[in-house]
């Protein structure tokens, strides 16, 4: 009955039904984090949203990848821990402030606001009691905890070079956020500048990665991608001397590669990148030349200005014929030449000349040099207000900027870079453990809960995140501060969502607002899109074709309930087949659960919605066109509540709302999937 008055309902409210059973789950606690003895635990982490305030397509699918994991782990007995937070410092959030005339903190505030009113509107199962954001102090305390340990055993350390600069947004750019030479935000072409810089020694880091076992648990092409970002290669080096045109003396010295020795006897030219460090002690280029040290090899150098070519330092520029140096002497072999191993990768440039950042825990005195922030005076907090339209305010901000030195107590200034958000890649840690724990890395949260089972994140975070994540972890190893060597067991690296071949986006003008769907379809119908339209690494082709084959689902399974659902009663056996015909339906059902569940162990949730598609559309047409269904009723009936419970994890208002039309009691979110689930909870209660 229940079921055939909500059918009624008008068009304004019919996805009032979602908003009830969202309260219901609060109301019931069945989404609080709780750790008893004796369970199971289970741990999904998502890559945190941007908060700007909007959700799109991409996260919609990344966070139901999410919730589809923790809602499944709970029905099979397990205590889970599933919460979110959000990436809230950054240029971007400063300039739209700067644009509303409003405070950072004030506009990141309304956008997390706005931000979890959607996740809520989407079903989300987080414990919103542990929500984090990396802009409030008790969580930035302890990324910069981190920097000064990291900095006090050599694995951060300050220093002038060449920098990536984006003229445009006025900041430095890490080598990562370049794409095909320009900004990563606004595609501005990127310069390269001489400016002191912190740098975390990720080349160091990335080779200890790759000496360790490869994580079983993620992505063979993640792991490529690390692989060829950090781009080892074995070859040969040798020091070269820099003359500039008519000196006498060296202006400087670098070291030259090439993949093989007999490179060096066929060279044309040394090809150095612009912003070579070497270069910055060269007062003119015109007629650079480069001479081996031991003189029997001199070569002419050219500055090579391309930014989407490798540049990591001096190369040879190599010929077919042997060079035939002065004299008529066939060239010999440098003195010096020895193996080496260069990479692809630099230093990490982990700060930015902005203001919307945690603050670099250092002062710079001018008698004692660059010194420490003690730990005790943690977190180094920015202003409440600030003016965003200077290139970094801090600067101007004398409260912020002055303060005496912690070694002499002279007159200093503090540091006024600010780190990038990707300065924290561990912050699952402060997931497990609180911020407010005296030790984060080795709480009885890290006991509890650590390592990670389930991390979600776009596959265009592989060279950001995932990557610092691997390399970050060796640091920590390094300092002490953890053990875990592989904290994160499994990865799902999510494919983006493209419509006609092109990612969605605003600037592109094929975006789609998840509201706008939410408001026609509902949560449901969304989150089976979603999850439905292709593998979770593969890239979601959208179309409206995805979500509509996602409402005719939602309406075979109402019509189905509808039409066999009975008197709803969880963990009830099931019935006992009397015909053949009703054995070959019950062994559909029991074929479909372990596919299910199959499918679920792998992240393939689209195999398993096909698997239930396939139940329905099996058991209708056996339902139908019969005269007498005695024999099958019990059978349809069984077969409607246990399509609810697989369902559960896809579309769980729609599965609640038609447990309680099938007389069901409770919230079907709550119950245990299967016998030995259920088995598990009283075993443990």
């Amino acid at each position: 009955m229940y079921y055939r008055i909500f059918m009624k309902v008008g068009l304004l409210d019919r996805w009032a039904y979602e908003l009830h059973w969202q309260q219901a789950w609060e109301e019931a606690g069945v989404h609080r984090t709780q750790r008893r003895a004796g369970r199971k635990s289970w741990f999904v982490v998502e890559l945190p949203p941007y908060a700007n305030g909007r959700l799109h397509i991409g996260h919609v699918r990344n966070y139901t990848i999410g919730d589809a994991v923790a809602r499944y782990r709970r029905k099979l007995g397990y205590d889970v821990l599933y919460t979110t937070g959000f990436d809230a410092f950054g240029l971007p959030i400063e300039t739209a402030a700067r644009a509303a005339n409003k405070p950072p903190y004030d506009l990141v505030d309304e956008n997390m606001v706005t931000m979890s009113a959607m996740f809520r509107r989407l079903g989300y199962s987080h414990d919103r009691s542990l929500t984090i954001s990396d802009h409030e102090p008790p969580y930035f305390r302890w990324v910069q905890w981190v920097f000064l340990k990291f900095y006090e055993a050599g694995l951060i350390y300050r220093a002038r070079g060449p920098v990536n600069w984006c003229n445009d947004c006025h900041t430095t750019l890490a080598e990562n956020l370049v794409e095909s030479g320009c900004c990563w935000r606004c595609k501005t072409p990127v310069e390269t500048r001489i400016m002191d810089r912190w740098f975390i020694r990720e080349v160091e880091l990335a080779q200890m990665v790759e000496d360790r076992p490869e994580p079983n648990g993620w992505p063979k092409t993640i792991l490529k991608i690390h692989k060829d970002w950090v781009g080892a290669r074995p070859g040969y080096e040798a020091v070269f001397e820099l003359f500039e045109a008519g000196a006498i003396m060296p202006s400087t010295q670098s070291n030259v590669y090439a993949s093989k020795p007999e490179e060096f006897l066929s060279a044309r030219a040394v090809r150095l990148p612009k912003g070579d460090e070497a270069l910055l002690h060269i007062n003119c280029f015109d007629g650079l030349m480069a001479r081996s040290l031991c003189g029997k090899i001199k070569l002419p150098v050219e500055i090579d200005t391309d930014v989407r070519r490798d540049q990591r330092g001096a190369t040879l520029l190599v010929t077919d014929d042997k060079l035939t140096p002065t004299g008529g002497h066939p060239a010999e072999l440098p003195d010096n030449l020895k193996k080496t191993l260069r990479t692809r990768l630099r230093d990490w440039d982990i700060a930015r000349p902005r203001a919307w950042g945690t603050p670099v825990p250092m002062v710079i005195c001018e008698s004692c040099g660059v010194i420490p922030v003690p730990e005790h005076e943690l977190p180094i907090t920015l202003p409440d207000r600030f003016d965003a339209t200077a290139s970094n305010p801090l600067t101007e901000i004398a409260a912020f900027r002055d303060v005496p030195c912690p070694a002499c107590g002279e007159p200093a200034q503090r540091e006024t870079d600010t780190l990038e958000a990707y300065s924290s890649p561990w912050w699952y840690y402060l997931i497990a453990s609180r911020p407010e724990a005296e030790n984060i890395f080795r709480s009885q949260g890290v006991e509890d809960w650590m390592p990670v089972n389930t991390m979600i994140g776009g596959v265009d975070q592989a060279r950001t995140c995932f990557f610092h994540l691997r390399t970050t972890t060796v640091g920590l190893n390094m300092i002490g501060a953890t053990d875990e060597t592989d904290p994160v067991s499994a990865l799902v690296a999510v494919g983006m969502v493209k419509r006609d071949n092109v990612k969605m986006s605003k600037s592109a003008g094929n975006g789609t607002d998840p509201a706008e769907l939410l408001d026609r379809f509902g949560a449901d119908a969304l989150r089976i899109a979603v999850l439905w339209g292709a593998a979770p690494e593969q890239e979601l082709h959208w179309s409206d074709d995805v979500i509509l084959k996602a409402v005719s689902l939602l309406k075979a399974v109402r019509r189905y309930c509808g039409a066999y659902a009975d008197t709803f009663e969880s963990g009830k056996p099931a019935p006992v087949p009397r015909t053949r015909r009703a054995r070959r339906a019950l062994n559909w059902i029991e074929a479909t659960e372990r596919k299910v569940k199959s499918c679920m162990e792998t992240n393939a949730f689209h195999f398993a919605i096909t698997q239930i598609a396939r139940l329905i559309t099996s058991l209708e047409k056996a339902g139908s066109g019969q005269v007498d269904n005695n024999d099958l009723a019990p059978i349809l009936s069984y077969g409607a509540e246990r399509i609810l419970h697989l369902l559960s994890p896809y579309a769980p208002h729609l599965a609640e709302e038609l447990w309680a039309a099938g007389g069901g009691s409770g919230l079907i979110a709550a119950m245990p999937l299967c016998q030995e689930a259920q088995d598990e909870l009283t075993d443990n209660a």
